[in-house]
């Protein structure tokens, strides 16, 4: 079930991550990662060091094509909220 929310929540991303571009996938996980309980972060598989290759992809795709602005990436998580993503306060 928490997979299938995730999915959902990622799902905007999917053109760009396809095309090489994983920003908004990246942000959207760090900031899911950042409010979840040590339960949520195990049931899922998200570890620390998951979260450094996470981050380090970021680096390099924001050096590759600027950054994006993370208001987007948290109106996309409440709308997609709406739609049975994850749960999301922030």
């Amino acid at each position: 079930m928490l997979n299938e929310r995730l999915r959902v929540s990622l799902e905007t991303y999917r053109g760009a991550t396809n095309l090489g571009d994983r920003r908004g996938q990246a942000m959207t996980i760090d900031a899911l990662y950042k409010q979840m309980t040590p339960e949520v972060r195990s049931a899922m598989g998200w570890t620390p060091t998951m979260m450094a290759a996470n981050d380090h992809m970021l680096a390099g795709d924001e050096e590759k094509f600027g950054k994006l602005l993370m208001s987007g990436i948290l109106a996309n998580l409440q709308a997609t909220q709406a739609q049975g993503g994850l749960t999301f306060s922030g």
